[in-house]
């Protein structure tokens, strides 16, 4: 549906959001649709070994969640799937270890799966890669010492001033 910049402008603010919502998802999934993702004849097994060898270098990494296994063939890897792995690849590109990245263009079959697991395996071995997520700086909260959750009493000075504001 098509507006007019007038009949924008008199929209309410609720019915914009809506519409604005509706074109972003519209977007992101053009994006997805134009995004070329890996696409083949992948069995569940090879599927899950290289997601068992991406986890392998993901648990190494600070705050990212395993990636789920598969339950069934598919033709067609999921967009976070491949977001997953090139993750791992830009981080691999970061350490200097290029040889070690995943090129998912060329996955086509489970022999390719396999070669894949191959190298994210190896990636997870890596001295380098270790040392390079050891030393990445990690915000760190002092626990020994707990956040207030509410403010501190007023002390006596500033509960006198308070009653003198009152008169």
């Amino acid at each position: 549906m098509a507006f007019t910049r007038e009949e924008l402008e008199q929209l309410p603010d609720s019915e914009l959001g809506a519409i604005e919502g509706g074109l972003q998802e519209e977007v992101a999934m053009q994006e997805e649709e134009m995004r070329a993702l890996p696409e083949g004849e992948f069995s569940a097994p090879k599927l899950n070994n290289l997601v068992d060898a991406l986890n392998e270098v993901i648990v190494l990494m600070p705050d990212v969640q395993e990636y789920p296994s598969f339950e069934e063939d598919i033709a067609v890897f999921p967009g976070e799937f491949v977001d997953a792995i090139e993750m791992v690849n830009q981080v691999a590109t970061d350490v200097g270890l290029d040889d070690m990245i995943v090129d998912v263009t060329v996955i086509g079959d489970d022999a390719d799966l396999a070669q894949a697991a191959g190298q994210l395996k190896s990636l997870a071995k890596s001295r380098e890669f270790k040392q390079f997520l050891k030393n990445l700086p990690v915000e760190k909260t002092d626990l020994a010492e707990p956040m207030p959750t509410e403010p501190p009493p007023p002390s006596e000075g500033e509960m006198d001033e308070m009653m003198m504001m009152r008169m």
